[in-house]
């Protein structure tokens, strides 16, 4: 049974606001209680992005037939995780624009203790940190987060994909 309500592109952009609503949320709350270097909220945001599009591919799948290709599971998880990192970053550059403008000034500082600590001499370290200050904005910041989730939304998707396809039996089609 197909139902003709059920378009890829929907149904995945709605499940990736849902998913980064979530997320955002678990991001928020970690800025907020000054977890957000904490690797255990990392691997949870991580987790949650790949049972995200795990879920909502085979829902869609079973919605639709019982089949979805490759590649439409692949688009699938490609466009949630766009989706998703969409609302991160939205959120993320109202946290950073709004809540807490320091935010990024802390990072700049970690990334300066983690340039010395790593050997470059004081001129190198502050040539790399005047650019750093340049370019790390609430709306770079925002633009890096819609990149590397989408990014990683696609790799999942990619092993994800391979184990939730089903096509359609030959003469069915």
């Amino acid at each position: 049974m197909i139902r003709s309500d059920l378009t890829l592109s929907k149904n995945a952009l709605n499940f990736g606001a849902l998913t980064g609503l979530v997320i955002a949320v678990i991001q928020i709350s970690s800025y907020l209680t000054g977890n957000s270097t904490s690797q255990f909220i990392t691997w949870t945001l991580y987790i949650v992005q790949l049972l995200a599009i795990s879920w909502s591919v085979r829902r869609y799948r079973d919605l639709n037939g019982g089949y979805i290709s490759y590649g439409q599971s692949l688009g699938f998880g490609v466009l949630l995780s766009l989706g998703a990192s969409l609302i991160m970053a939205f959120a993320n550059y109202l946290y950073i624009k709004f809540l807490d403008p320091e935010f990024l000034a802390a990072i700049l500082e970690q990334m300066e203790i983690a340039l010395y600590e790593t050997g470059y001499d004081d001129e190198t370290a502050e040539n790399m940190m005047n650019l750093y200050r340049t370019i790390l904005t609430p709306g770079m910041f925002a633009i890096g987060v819609v990149f590397n989730f989408t990014f990683l939304g696609f790799i999942a998707s990619l092993v994800i994909s391979f184990f939730v396809r089903r096509n359609k039996p030959f003469f069915e089609q």
